[in-house]
């Protein structure tokens, strides 16, 4: 009989440690989720930075070109 509750004894707390780690599993999960989230939105950001950069540069070249053509 004590081999048998030491042995649900252990099997008690192995469950414990498997909850606490399934635990610990989710909460990182759930910050590199938000971490990845974060990321996206900058560079999301960042895209349209450098879009609006590219854009103003390409009207700012046409503009010199006219000049140049204008006599």
């Amino acid at each position: 009989m004590g081999s048998e509750e030491n042995l649900k004894a252990k099997i008690y707390h192995l469950e414990c440690q498997l909850r606490q780690k399934e635990e610990e599993i989710a909460k990182v999960k759930a910050e590199l989720s938000e971490e990845i989230q974060r990321l996206k939105s900058e560079l999301h950001v960042m895209k349209m930075l450098r879009d609006a950069k590219e854009e103003q540069i390409q009207r700012a070249g046409r503009r010199t070109k006219l000049r140049y053509y204008l006599p």
